[in-house]
């Protein structure tokens, strides 16, 4: 739903969404529109900025298109520039892959208009060239044919003297030659053949004639030709000439040289053109985009394209400047491989040339060695030193150099180029072309940069793939449509008061509402709580940096905070702050909550009050690791100490060795022996060697001075000790209690810098003055012992004084007194007081010594309280200030009293971390309570969501309950928000354990629609049926229908159907419908919308079985029957209550004799009914109604939430295929008979188990059934059940290990008629009972006859049991009884006696006895002994019970009554026995004591009271 864009309420704010002032309209379109304030609107929380008001029309008619994925998507006008082998064309063709977009390559597009305009360049000039050529070479020939001319006129003047003289030079060469070869010939060949001579000079004169004729010829013929060429040449002259075409191609050659450049516009023109094409033709598709391929490359392009449409939204520049154009170089080097090792390897072996002849040089000047003759000197030509520096002078030109070396004989080796070098390309002169390039580039970026007016982003390529690279580029593309983080600032902190404060008061007017008089304390509460309700992060105020890098709790500060997609996140310092704003998206959670690392905790406390021990307890119950800070050190230098090393104020002083009297004496002068020198350095060595001194590392010794003298750790050390604890397995995931760490200001410090911090500081209190006050305590009780002992005697002494002080006045009474007299009485009582204080001294010492020695000891306890008082003090001081800075750093405290008995300082310890490991899971997670009317207000305006729960209550449902309550105003529901969705819930508890660990109740499944709920009421009139219908029915959602409502439906709705006809002539006539018509009434009347789906509730209705039975044809069948139970009186009752309210519009048929009619005719018709349910469907359920309406609310609503989750877990479990329970499904007998498995009635989990046949048909419960795969089995007991529940395949076919016997051997119980029905068929064993013989071990003494009630029939056969029990044991194990052999021998057949023939002791024997002897023997092996009770007594009332419980002519009612008493009267005769084990003279702690233990104690002492009760008469 759309919604304007002011705020909803006080303190709910729009949200940025990704576009920000971006119009959606526009961008779908493929623009970028900059939208305006005066057309924003709010869609799902988030605010639109609209750029027009046809954009908001579109906007508003259906806002998904402009919003769903991909969008918010930027059009793709990209330019992507670079070096040369940058890689751009791969980068361009990536983008436009992952964009859709087209690759607009200026090259490309020119290429085509620049080939034409240079093909007609080429086409100018090669007219131009043609004639130009044309005109040069006609002047060349005439100027030829001039000159021909001349020198033809000059030829023939001088033709003869030319030929002759042409003739005597050519006879003089022939001549010549001919001399030579003819002297060469005559030489060789003169003295063999002197004949031959005349022949060659007769040849030779033939061959002078023949060659001078055809010089005349030749010459004559050249004349001709020179002439005739004139002539063609002065005719033919053209194009097609050779040397016109020479001196064409040599002028394209030129011009090609100087390729035209396209003019200034032309890139423009034909870039929009393209443009337009890509843009119509993808309108449809929202604009597809185009990417500009290595465009533009200089300011000169740039410049062009300004404030165009072909101006890109964003430029990418790829540069090599993290490795100096290695990458590039490297890339140009292996595109020109071949020609740029051909030059470096020419370039080389011009430097070897060089430097051999330089080594050459050098040795020549050394030498100076003479010229050597040809022919005289070595084989190999030497070059002179002038030579020498000819070479060198002449040595740049290359080929000089060669022909020098080779000259000199000087051989070049080949040079061989490595295979791959080691920048990658050749570091020398070959590669200065691209680096000119490279520069140039940067050159032309550089003047291009401060031109451009929008985004341009700079790429590195060095140790980048092309993918990463397009990352790189679709980040930077969309950035602008990504959330962004900023600074928090005054408005931000301004925003975040205000929103506090309104969302403080989103609770308060519900609270109002209910509780008016605490308003002035939840102000207060609120007001203070209003920092804390602001919109923090998915961390809470813990730093997201070093949550997400490090996995550690560090609170962030209010200095250092950032806002990002609304949300406050605080941070520990700037850095972290700088990361989180560079990349936000790194630190947040996206689709599921941050992970919250394992608990941390420091235990903090002074020496001796029992951390350790509680400490390592508390681990142990919590899962974490105990670690002792000082143990950890001890076992790093264990190895070297060989022990433990004590804090500084634990070394005891050394003890003085004890002085031995000879060591006093004067040593005597006596002569050394000769080997008192060896012997004493033979003693010393091993003492020396047992003193050497370990030698400690750096590390070692300065962990040993901590120990020792307190002395502060280095960071270095710590580093090696501490990190791991935080950072590596098993702790980081487990948890941790460190102990006894930190302890000093620089360990607090250490923990800052490194971001270890923990997530609470549990600190021990002890108190010092605890033993003191024990002491004190203890010496004022023995001095007030004393003092009452000593008043005592003194009492006692004195009455004796008087005792005899009397007598000695009677004696003397007669005697006249006088002064002498009481002198001597005086005297005597002195006498007796000195005695007294003598008597009393001697009885009650105060010996000198003792006190002595006290006084010593009272002195040694003294200094050893001062010692650890001092202790004390310093560790309490040093843990004061170790909590001070802990709470700087803002580190949870909790304190915890040691000083109290270990199970209530356990307790505490547990109970303060029990949230923190319970809830951990849902550290990062917050709700804000909010009231019923804003939460309706941000569903319906779409600002919020409906939760996965909807109306249900997530704590409820996780309980089991399945009934969704609909939430209305006048019933109380409690929503909470939490991110983006509300929940609702019942009562405040739930709301409040929902907002401790949310997670907890929001990983249970989600809530599936339920079936319709139902159900049937009924009940006798006034009991109150109809008020519980309409309260159930209204606070669920259901239809309460009436038999009377569904035919008033049917005649308002249905008012011409056949149905309403009948209806309206049988009320006409004053008949009331029968009751086919009201149940087909009332099936069209659940026909409607809420019965189908909420369900329904009838009211009093059925009413008797006929009823019944009509519904069941129609398929109606409610699934609880709930009948109010309520007596006649209190019907005639209620309905006389009624009459005594406020006066009513029309008189209603409620007085006596109406109701008391009613209710005959409820009771009379009910009991068939209810037969009826309970057999069929077993879902029939009493309720008294005389209870209050509350109290039958919460029992309908207990038996309708069982019921349901009875059918959930049905269907969850049968489409899971698996076995379920079958109780509460309204199954009929007849249902269950079609239905059951291979085993019929019989258990198959205990003839699995147990091969025994228990037949389950006596109960026609189905509590004890199940359901699998189509298939109904009945167990025997619950445990069974639940067995099979698990695991049904074990107990079913094929996989259960025993079938069911066929029906001709299953045993079967017989009744009387049955078993006369079988006569004369005999029965087996003569009437005695297998059972018992084979019990009996077949023993003579256990032949007993059965009872003739209990018979079984098995294999044709009959057998009589001693009782039920044994018939139960027979019908389970029949295989084992029955085939059984009596003995020869027999009891004798007993006669009946009649008892009362019988004498009186006769009687008693036959009649009493034997229950008498049992009860006997059980008390006899008991020996009862009831509290406050004699022995006697108890006996007899264990007898009297014992007779009771076990008659056999009484009820089974009363029975089990007497066999509960029993009993309970052996569990209290057992409470004597149990206390005196348990409370022994040594004391024990109540966490010592059974659990049971203050509850029996409770009932014994409650037995004194009531022993009339508990122990009375039978």
């Amino acid at each position: 739903m759309l919604s304007g864009s002011r705020m909803l309420a006080p303190g709910v704010r729009w949200r940025r969404s990704r576009w920000g002032r971006t119009c959606p309209v526009a961008l779908k379109e493929g623009k970028i529109a900059k939208g305006k304030p005066e057309f924003s609107v709010g869609f799902l929380d988030k605010i639109y900025v609209l750029s027009s008001q046809e954009a908001l029309q579109k906007f508003s008619q259906n806002p998904r298109p402009y919003l769903l994925p991909p969008m918010p998507r930027p059009p793709c006008r990209a330019a992507v520039v670079g070096p040369p082998s940058a890689g751009k064309s791969a980068l361009c063709g990536l983008i436009a892959a992952h964009y859709g977009a087209a690759v607009l390559d200026v090259e490309a597009l020119t290429r085509p208009v620049v080939a034409r305009a240079q093909e007609a360049v080429l086409e100018k000039v090669r007219e131009e060239a043609t004639a130009a050529a044309i005109e040069r070479v006609k002047l060349k020939l005439d100027s030829a044919r001039r000159a021909a001319n001349d020198a033809m006129n000059l030829d023939e003047k001088g033709e003869s003297g030319n030929a002759a003289g042409e003739t005597l030079n050519l006879d003089e060469k022939g001549e010549s030659g001919n001399v030579e070869s003819d002297r060469g010939g005559a030489g060789m060949g003169e003295d063999s053949d002197p004949a031959a001579l005349s022949r060659s000079e007769e040849r030779e004169e033939g061959v002078e004639e023949e060659i001078e004729e055809e010089l005349e010829e030749e010459v004559e013929e050249e004349k001709q030709d020179k002439m005739g060429e004139e002539e063609r040449v002065e005719e033919e002259v053209t194009w097609q000439h050779p040397e016109v075409q020479a001196r064409v191609k040599e002028a394209l050659t030129e011009a090609e040289k100087n390729p035209a450049l396209p003019p200034p516009n032309l890139c423009l023109q034909l870039l929009e053109e393209r443009i337009q094409e890509i843009e119509s033709a993808a309108a449809d598709e929202g604009g597809r985009g185009w990417v500009l391929d290595g465009f533009p490359k200089d300011w000169a392009q740039l410049s062009s394209i300004q404030d165009t449409e072909v101006m890109p939204d964003t430029v990418f520049c790829l540069q090599d400047t993290d490795t100096d154009g290695k990458v590039v170089l490297g890339r140009l080097y292996e595109l020109h491989r071949v020609e740029v090792d051909l030059a470096v390897r020419d370039r080389l072996q011009r430097e070897q040339r060089q430097r051999l002849l330089q080594a050459l040089e050098a040795s020549r000047s050394e030498s100076k060695a003479p010229p050597v003759l040809v022919g005289d000197g070595p084989k190999k030509l030497e070059a002179v030193p002038e030579e020498a520096e000819d070479l060198s002078a002449r040595s740049d030109n290359g080929d000089a150099n060669e022909a020098e070396a080779a000259a000199a004989g000087l051989k070049v080796e080949e040079v061989t180029l490595p295979a791959e070098w080691e920048e990658g390309y050749p570091e020398g002169p070959e590669m200065g072309v691209f680096r000119q390039q490279m520069k140039q580039f940067e050159l032309d970026w550089e003047n291009m940069e401060t031109s451009l007016t929008g985004r341009f982003c700079v790429l590195e390529i060095s140790g980048k793939t092309p993918e990463e690279l397009l990352s790189e580029v679709v980040f930077h593309m969309e950035r602008p449509f990504k959330y962004a983080a900023w600074e928090m600032t005054g408005v931000d902190l301004d925003e975040e008061d205000e929103d506090a404060q309104a969302t403080a008061g989103w609770g308060r007017e519900e609270e109002e509402e209910e509780e008016e008089e605490e308003e002035e304390e939840e102000q207060e509460a609120e007001e203070e709580a209003v920092s804390s309700k602001r919109l923090l992060g998915d961390c809470q105020h813990f730093c997201p940096v070093v949550l997400g890098e490090s996995g550690v709790l560090v609170p962030g500060t209010d200095e250092f905070a950032a806002k990002y997609r609304e949300k406050s996140y605080y941070f520990s310092g700037p850095e972290a702050r700088e990361r989180f704003l560079q990349n936000p998206e790194e630190y947040v959670a996206h689709t599921q909550p941050l992970q919250v690392p394992a608990l941390r905790v420091f235990l903090l406390g002074v020496r001796g009050s029992g951390k350790s021990t509680h400490g390592r307890w508390l681990a142990e119950k919590l899962g974490l690791f105990h670690v002792q800070f000082r143990e950890r050190l001890q076992e790093l230098i264990m190895r070297k100490t060989q022990g433990p090393v004590p804090p500084p104020d634990d070394v005891e002083p050394p003890e003085d060795p004890p002085v031995d009297p000879e060591a006093l004496r004067p040593p005597e002068a006596t002569a050394p022996s000769p080997g008192s020198e060896d012997s004493s350095s033979r003693q010393s060595s091993p003492q020396e060697s047992g003193t050497e001194e370990v030698e400690f590392t750096a590390e070692e010794e300065t962990i040993r001075l901590y120990l020792s003298e307190g002395q502060p750790l280095p960071p270095e050390v710590l580093d090696m000790v501490l990190p791991p604890w935080w950072e590596e397995e098993p702790y980081r995931s487990t948890g941790f209690i460190l102990e006894g760490f930190p302890q000093q200001p620089e360990e607090v410090d250490y923990l800052a810098q490194r971001c270890l911090f923990a997530d609470v500081a549990l600190r021990w209190r002890e108190r010092r003055d605890r033993r003191r006050e024990r002491q004190h305590l203890l010496r004022q009780l023995k001095i007030s012992i004393r003092e009452e002992g000593i008043a005592k005697r003194r009492a006692e002494l004195l009455a004796e004084y008087a005792e005899r002080h009397l007598a000695e006045e009677v004696k003397d009474e007669e005697d006249e007194e006088d002064e002498e007299e009481d002198r001597d009485e005086e005297a005597d009582r002195e006498e007796f007081e000195e005695e007294m204080q003598a008597t009393l001294q001697e009885e009650f010492p105060e010996e000198e010594e003792e006190e002595e020695e006290e006084e010593m000891e009272a002195e040694a306890e003294e200094r050893l309280e001062m010692e650890i008082g001092e202790r004390f003090e310093t560790d309490d001081n040093n843990l004061q200030k170790m909590v001070e800075q802990l709470a700087e750093l803002q580190v949870p405290q909790l304190s915890v009293g040691g000083g109290r008995k270990p199970r209530v300082v356990r307790f505490q310890m547990q109970e303060r971390l029990k949230h923190l490991m319970e809830d951990r899971e849902s550290l990062f997670q917050k709700c804000k309570p909010v009231n019923y009317s804003l939460a309706r207000k941000l569903l319906q305006l779409s600002y919020k969501y409906h939760s996965a729960f909807g109306c249900w209550d997530p704590v409820k449902y996780a309980e089991g309950d399945l009934l969704q309550p609909i939430p209305a105003p006048s019933r109380p529901t409690y929503p909470l928000l939490l991110h983006q969705f509300i929940y609702f819930f019942a009562s405040k508890e739930t709301r409040d354990r929902f907002a401790l660990n949310p997670i907890k109740y929001l990983r249970q499944p989600k809530p599936k629609p339920s079936p319709p709920i139902k159900i049937a009421i009924i009940g006798p009139p006034k009991s109150g049926k109809t008020t519980a219908a309409r309260r159930f029915a209204s606070e669920y959602g259901l239809q309460r229908m009436s038999i009377g409502d569904a035919m008033r439906s049917v005649l308002a709705n249905r008012s011409r159907t056949e149905l309403a006809n009948q209806m309206r002539k049988h009320l006409s006539q004053g008949l009331a419908v029968p009751d086919e018509l009201a149940v087909q009434c009332l099936d069209v009347a659940l026909m409607n919308l809420v019965c189908c789906t909420r369900g329904f509730v009838l009211d009093g209705y059925p009413m008797t079985r006929k009823q019944a039975d009509l519904m069941e044809s129609r398929s109606i069948a409610p699934i609880r029957v709930l009948e109010l139970q309520l007596d006649t009186i209190d019907v005639l009752k209620r309905g006389l209550a009624d009459k005594m309210k406020l006066p009513r519009p029309y008189p209603l048929h409620d007085s006596s004799q109406i109701l008391n009619i009613r209710n005959s005719a409820y009771k009379r018709e009910v009991a068939p009914l209810r037969e009826h349910y309970q057999q069929q469907y077993q879902n029939w359920v009493c309720v008294d109604g005389l209870r209050s309406k509350w109290w039958v609310g919460s029992k309908v609503l207990e038996e309708c939430r069982s019921s349901m989750r009875q059918i959930e877990t049905f269907l969850e479990k049968v489409q899971a295929g698996r076995a379920a329970g079958i109780d509460r499904l309204c199954i009929t007998p007849r249902e269950l008979k079609c239905k059951l498995g291979e085993f019929g009635q019989y258990c198959p989990v205990s003839l699995a188990l147990h091969s025994q046949l228990v037949d389950c048909s006596h109960s026609p419960s189905l509590e004890l059934a199940a359901e699998f795969r189509g298939r109904y089995y009945k167990m025997a007991s619950r445990e069974f059940l639940e067995k099979f529940l698990e695991s049904p395949e074990q107990y079913t076919l094929p996989g259960c290990p025993r079938s069911l016997p066929p029906p001709h051997l299953l045993p079967k119980s017989l009744t009387g008629p049955e078993v006369k029905a079988r006569f004369p068929r005999q029965v087996e064993l003569k009437g005695y009972c297998p059972v018992t013989y084979l019990d009996g071990q077949q023993r003579y003494e256990a032949l007993v006859r059965g009872d003739p009630d209990y018979v079984a029939e098995y294999r044709e056969k009959i057998y009589i049991f001693e009782n039920e029990e044994k018939q139960q044991k027979f019908l389970r194990s029949p295989e084992v009884y029955w085939d059984q052999k009596l003995p020869h021998k027999l009891p004798p057949m007993k006669e009946p006696v009649q008892l009362t023939s019988l004498p009186m002791l006769g009687y008693l024997e036959q009649g009493v006895s034997r229950e008498v002897i049992k009860a006997m023997t059980a008390v006899g092996c008991f020996k009862p002994k009831f509290p406050y009770v004699s022995v006697r007594r108890s006996a007899l009332l264990y007898l009297a019970y014992h007779l009771k419980a076990f008659n056999p002519r009484s009820p089974d009612y009363i029975r089990r009554k007497y066999k509960k008493k029993l009993d309970r009267f052996e569990e209290s005769c057992e409470l004597i026995a149990y206390l005196g084990t348990t409370m022994t003279q040594a004391y024990k702690e109540s966490d010592e004591l059974p659990v049971d233990f203050d509850a029996k104690l409770r009932e014994f002492l409650a037995l004194k009271d009531t022993t009339a009760n508990g122990a009375g008469d039978p």
